[in-house]
């Protein structure tokens, strides 16, 4: 699998929903243009998400945290 680590940092229940927060590690596939611009394979992502079980819905924004020069 890609995903290396997966930590949950923040997690709260406000105003009847559940507000959570994860760091995660994955390997990364450079193609090969890339490979000169990146010498890592990893790369830290933070996801954060909002559960709203009277509203039935799931929300979730995800970012890198690395790779932000060349993107």
């Amino acid at each position: 699998t890609h995903v290396l680590s997966e930590d949950t940092i923040f997690r709260e229940v406000k105003d009847g929903k559940l507000y959570s927060k994860r760091l995660l590690t994955k390997t990364n596939r450079v193609p090969k243009w890339g490979e000169r611009f990146i010498s890592k394979n990893t790369v830290k992502i933070i996801e954060e998400s909002v559960v709203d079980p009277k509203g039935k819905t799931l929300t979730t924004y995800t970012r890198n945290l690395g790779y932000t020069k060349v993107m």
